[in-house]
Parts: structure tokens; C-alpha cells; sequence
């Protein structure tokens, strides 16, 4: 497996405990957090329309996870 299969791998174990913990805030923002990051990262180098795609897609995953974590709790 290559290093970023890993990296993912390694990642979703981790949000997968803190899933079974109940902190689904803090997964929304760690799942937020890696696509904004990508957005700022291919606007540094002028892929802008791949990163306003990007900014919009977490936009529309903040909005649809808002509204189902308010459904659980």
C-alpha cells in the first residue's frame, strides 16, 4: 500500500472509534478540516476552479452534517 493508502486507512480506524465514542462533532470537523485544507492547498497553486469546487462540496457537507448531528441529539 502506497504511503497516502495508509495515511487514509490509519485515519478512518481513528474516526471510526471516535464514532463508537459519540464525538460525531469532532469527526465533522476533521472530515471538513481535510477538505478545506485541499481547497487552500490547489488555490495556492492556481487551480482555482478545483478549489472553489472543493470550498462548495464542504460547504454542502457542513450543512448536511448540521442538520443530521441536530437530528441526534
Amino acid at each position: 500500500m502506497s504511503k497516502i493508502d495508509n495515511l487514509t486507512a490509519e485515519l478512518c480506524d481513528e474516526l471510526m472509534i471516535a464514532a463508537s465514542c459519540g464525538k460525531l462533532e469532532h469527526i465533522k470537523s476533521v472530515i471538513l478540516m481535510l477538505i478545506e485544507y485541499s481547497s487552500v492547498e490547489l488555490g495556492r497553486h492556481d487551480r482555482l476552479e478545483a478549489a472553489s469546487a472543493l470550498h462548495r462540496i464542504a460547504k454542502d457537507i457542513e450543512i448536511s452534517l448540521s442538520l443530521r448531528l441536530d437530528k441526534v441529539d
